[in-house]
């Protein structure tokens, strides 16, 4: 992936859930490999924390990922839980697109 970070930290207090951080460029040029990786954890863990700070870049193509994953999660009967911090400008943009930028509702 490029210019990116995702990373899956395991909870040791509990081993159902995990916590997903991404940071760099969310962007649709690494929309495939995150996709990928997320599918290969859903099955693994029963709650799934979202961490996205840190972004250099994000683009439509990730806001959607995320909401598919959230759909994903939430068909399983599993948690989502979503710790977003973007720049203003960047929720500007999801906003402007028609996209709510509160996913966790």
């Amino acid at each position: 992936m490029k210019n990116t970070e995702l990373n899956f930290i395991e909870d040791k207090q509990d081993p159902k859930a995990v916590s997903v951080v991404f940071r760099g460029n969310l962007s649709v040029e690494n929309a495939n490999e995150f996709r990928d990786h997320l599918l290969g954890k859903i099955d693994s863990f029963e709650i799934f924390n979202f961490e996205i700070n840190h972004v250099e870049t994000i683009d439509l193509s990730f806001y959607q990922l995320l909401l598919a994953t959230k759909k994903s999660i939430e068909a399983k009967n599993k948690q989502f839980n979503l710790m977003m911090m973007l720049a203003q400008e960047k929720l500007d943009l999801l906003t402007q697109a028609g996209f709510d930028t509160d996913l966790q509702q």
